[in-house]
């Protein structure tokens, strides 16, 4: 599924008339869409389904939109988060970006 998404939360974009739900992450209260859309800025988007899961693994110019939404605070790794995903996750915490603010 390739195109420009429209972001409903920061877990879940429309792309193409399709509702993608990206891999790893769990949209959490104060996670913001709005940071996401600016992020993306109308770029369009790249999405796999991940083996073995509902989700899609979505890529923005080559960089993966699940790590990239977790690094930021903008949601928490799902339980099927790879560790790659959990470390953005970590890093957010520490850092207090986004849902882990307070």
């Amino acid at each position: 599924i390739v195109g420009v998404p429209e972001v409903i939360d920061t877990a879940t974009l429309r792309v193409g008339g399709k509702v993608v739900r990206l891999f790893g992450v769990e949209w959490v209260r104060g996670g913001q869409s709005d940071e996401l859309s600016k992020y993306l800025r109308k770029r369009s988007v790249t999405c796999q389904p991940a083996p073995g899961s509902s989700a899609h693994i979505c890529t923005v110019e080559g960089r993966d939109l699940s790590e990239v939404v977790l690094f930021n605070g903008g949601g928490r790794a799902s339980s099927e988060a790879t560790p790659d995903l959990a470390a953005a996750e970590d890093h957010a915490r520490t850092e207090r970006l986004g849902v882990w603010k307070r």
